[in-house]
Formats: C-alpha cells, structure tokens, sequence
C-alpha cells in the first residue's frame, strides 16, 4: 500500500476487513474518491450538533451528500446515525434517496447532563439511505413486545 493515497491519511485502526481513518471526514473522503474507490455500504455516525463541543458541529448536508454519493456503489447503503433534531435534518436534506430508520434501543442512556432540561436520551435513530427503490419481503411479522409490561 506504500505509495497509495489512503497510506498518507491517518490511520485509526485496521483489521483483514475494515481501515478506520481518523480526519476530517471531507478531506478523508476526497482522497478516497481520488482513488477511486467504492464501498457496498458506509456506515457512520456524524456529529449532530446537539451539544457545545468544538468537534460537534454539523457537517454540510451538501457538501456531505456529494462525497457520499460518488463513494458508494450503486446498489449501496449509506447508513448514518442521529438524534433529534439531527436526524429529521438529515432525512430531509436527502429525501429522495431516504428509505426507513431503525431504533436503536440502548441498554445505557446517554445526556446525563441535560437531565434537568429533557428526558433521558436511550435510543438512538439509523436512517437508511440508497439510490434504489424498496422491495420489501411481504411475509407475516410477528408482533414485537416491549420488554417491560409498562409503557
């Protein structure tokens, strides 16, 4: 890999199936397009700009979509998390290409902090993204029950 552009970015971590590359994710991602390089998915958890932090600032939806679009391959999945108000933003600055959230239902809450000025936060939405139209699998579903007998 010596020579290659992805050597010359941050490496995070790396194993026989992923390489975790830690920059700004708008330059890591140029640099991988100059490569030319596409992925079946990409799965990512973006700052929602939810909190005071430096690095907690939202990335331009625009700018953000251009990237993604010319990394994945057309049959793909760009897959992001988010928290409201983030991920209605999100869906709506891609409306075209949205197709369902998952929810992902923590075993540990997070905003410890906030507690005093909003709910305790245990879930998180996962907003599914791709360039094709849904085909669902029309098969009897069980009904889901809650794990608690309160609601």
């Amino acid at each position: 890999m010596k020579g290659d552009i992805l050597h010359k970015l941050k490496l995070y971590y790396k194993d026989e199936y992923i390489r975790l590359f830690q920059g700004d994710c708008l330059e890591v991602m140029d640099k991988i397009i100059e490569k030319g390089i596409k992925f079946d998915a990409i799965i990512t958890d973006p700052p929602y700009g939810t909190t005071a932090c430096k690095w907690d600032t939202i990335i331009p939806f625009n700018k953000m979509w251009e990237r993604l679009n010319r990394l994945i391959k057309e049959e793909g999945a760009i897959v992001l998390f988010g928290s409201e108000p983030f991920s209605s933003a999100l869906r709506m600055s891609n409306i075209k290409n949205y197709k369902y959230d998952w929810v992902w239902d923590k075993k540990k809450g997070g905003n410890i902090m906030n507690l005093k000025y909003q709910p305790y936060k245990v879930h998180e939405i996962i907003s599914v993204f791709n360039k094709h139209k849904y085909y669902p699998i029309m098969e009897e579903q069980k009904e889901r029950k809650s794990k608690t007998e309160y609601h």
